[in-house]
Order: structure tokens, then C-alpha cells, then sequence
């Protein structure tokens, strides 16, 4: 009741209403970064020029999250229709799926770090985020419907994650694509726009490899894909501080 009460006051002061004139600064922000990597990336011919082309490019990706997050919440026509469709518009640029990340995320803020039911935690066997993993054999991943639990693979991973975490984040974001395309392939009855994201998606795909290939040897366009998803993988780490710092909880 108390909540209720605060929200239809911070309903009546307005402060819910989007100002537009952020999101059309943040268009502008985000065109400059964009055509600037473009500009550094295939209208130059230095491998210097090229790398800061891809790094700018990670910025963009990183940036382009942000407004992917705001349009995920709803929160800026505030159409649910609306803002999911610019943002399946968006996974041209991003190639990643809006609608996977509204079942991810949506599912996280329900059951925020609950080690049996967020999968913005459950990251075995890779990374174990708590030692309440251990402390049962194994346990039901409510969301990826799988049993988790310390095998021999999972023991020998976790033991070194401290030394892999780093690099992990640097790659973390093809994980992001194979989920995507997972959830749009497999959940097909539970998502909006799916032709739309599955064809910005391709999109995506077509003008980053495109871009990569262009580049005058395969050795520049291994690390200009290498070093745009590095850069990008800042995010990640971002992410993980705030989330994973927190407390976490199991069973009920």
C-alpha cells in the first residue's frame, strides 16, 4: 500500500514522463559513434585507424545497450507495443534479441539472485557466483529447466575462474547472440516480432562480417571482430559489479 501510494504521487508530479529531447540527444550520440567507426574502419588505411574503428564500435554496441535496456522496460513511448517493436528494429544494429532479453531479465527482476530461479546467476559451469552452490549435490535450474551441479567439469572451471573471468567478458557477448537465437528459434509462441528480430539479426550479421572482411588482411579482420566484442565486453563486467556483489538466495 505504501508503494502504491508513493507511485500515484510520483504519478501526479509527472516524474514517470519521458523527455524526449534526451532520447533525440542520445540518437545523435549514438549516429556519431557509429559513423565514426565506420569512417575509422573503412575509410582509412592504417591497422591503428581500423582498431580505433572497432573500439569505437564496442562503445556504440555498449551504448546502443542502454537504450535497449529503456525500451525492454517499456520505458519510453511507454507502449509495451511500441517500444518492443523499436527495439526488435534496433537488433539490426546490436544483434541481440529483445524479446530473449525481456524472458531473461523480466524472470531476474521477479526472483532477483535466487541461485535456483535467476539466470542473470546461473552460469555453471563456468562461473559460480556463490559458495550456495556447493552446498547441495546438485539443484533445478527453474529457468533453463536443467540440473546444476558440481560434476568433475564444473570442479575443475570454477577453480580457475578467477583466472578466466576477465577474458570470459571479452567473449561474453556471442553468448548473448547464440541466446537470442535459441530463444527466437525454440520459444517462437512466446515472443513478439520474431520475424522482425530474426531478420535484423541476419542483418546484423551480414554488415559486421562484411565489415570485418573488408579490412586488407584476415589477421586485421580477426582483431577488429576480436576487439569491438573486447570493448563491447566492458558492459559485462559493468553488469556483473552490481549484480553479482549482491546477496543471493536459495530455496524459499
Amino acid at each position: 500500500a505504501d508503494f502504491r501510494r508513493i507511485r500515484l504521487e510520483l504519478l501526479r508530479r509527472g516524474l514517470f514522463e519521458t523527455k524526449m529531447t534526451f532520447y533525440y540527444k542520445m540518437i545523435a550520440w549514438h549516429s556519431l559513434l557509429f559513423l565514426g567507426a565506420l569512417y575509422l574502419s573503412l575509410g582509412c588505411t592504417s591497422c591503428t585507424a581500423h582498431m580505433l574503428g572497432a573500439s569505437i564500435m564496442g562503445i556504440f554496441w555498449q551504448q546502443l545497450a542502454g537504450i535497449g535496456h529503456d525500451l525492454g522496460h517499456s520505458g519510453v513511448t511507454h507502449s509495451f507495443y511500441k517500444d518492443h517493436l523499436i527495439g526488435s528494429v534496433l537488433s539490426a544494429f546490436m544483434g541481440l534479441s529483445v524479446g530473449w532479453w525481456k524472458s531473461d531479465h523480466n524472470t531476474h527482476h521477479v526472483v532477483c539472485n535466487a541461485i535456483e530461479h535467476d539466470p542473470n546467476v546461473q552460469h555453471m559451469p563456468m562461473l559460480a557466483i556463490t559458495d550456495k552452490i556447493f552446498r547441495r549435490a546438485k539443484f533445478w535450474d527453474t529457468y533453463h529447466k536443467k540440473w546444476v551441479g558440481m560434476d568433475d567439469v564444473a570442479h575443475f572451471l570454477v577453480s580457475y575462474q578467477h583466472l578466466f573471468f576477465y577474458p570470459l567478458m571479452m567473449v561474453g557477448r556471442w553468448n548473448l547472440y547464440v541466446q537470442g537465437l535459441i530463444y527466437l528459434i525454440t520459444q517462437h509462441d512466446k515472443t513478439h516480432f520474431r520475424k522482425t528480430e530474426l531478420c535484423g539479426i541476419a542483418i546484423y550479421f551480414a554488415w559486421v562480417f562484411s565489415l570485418a572482411y573488408s579490412m586488407p588482411t584476415w589477421f586485421e579482420s580477426v582483431m577488429w571482430v576480436m576487439v569491438s566484442h573486447a570493448v563491447a565486453g566492458i558492459l559485462h563486467v559493468q553488469i556483473v559489479l552490481s549484480h553479482w556483489s549482491m546477496h543471493s538466495y536459495e530455496g524459499r
